[in-house]
């Protein structure tokens, strides 16, 4: 389930299944699954998909996970997008109601700013598709 792009009220996400690509508001997404007793605020529940009505899930990056083996790659803009969105759920409040006890530094992932954001996404919080990304040089100083 590829994002393809972040602004300040929504994200343009990819269907995995169907391809379709569908705006999400922000405000319908929460962090945090919880099933049989366990929850964990890794995770986002996207709304269905209008088109093929499949559900799909955003993961943020483990506190404890390495360095991206490929930076600048598909996967590892993928991955900083999804943190950035992570991060700016948690400081929204949209959690769901069994981890707002937690304090909020367990819950976020790191927001993209100052070089990080400038190196990665230059033109804004967009993420070419992995076809368009193949045919791309890969940003300064890599």
């Amino acid at each position: 389930m590829p994002l393809q792009e972040v602004n300040e009220t929504d994200v343009l996400q990819r269907c995995a299944k169907c391809s379709s690509l569908n705006l999400i508001a922000l405000e319908s997404l929460v962090i945090g699954v919880q099933r049989e007793g366990h929850v964990d605020g890794r995770i986002v529940l996207v709304p269905p998909c209008p088109s093929c009505s499949s559900s799909e899930f955003l993961v943020r990056t483990p506190d404890e996970e390495l360095e991206h083996p490929a930076p600048g790659s598909f996967g590892h803009l993928h991955r900083l997008l999804v943190d950035h969105v992570h991060a700016r759920l948690v400081r929204m409040g949209r959690v769901i109601p069994s981890l707002q006890s937690h304090p909020v530094e367990h819950l976020i992932a790191k927001p993209l700013e100052g070089t990080t954001l400038e190196q990665w996404f230059p033109s804004g919080l967009k993420l070419a598709s992995p076809e368009e990304q193949r045919e791309r040089p890969p940003p300064q100083g890599q």
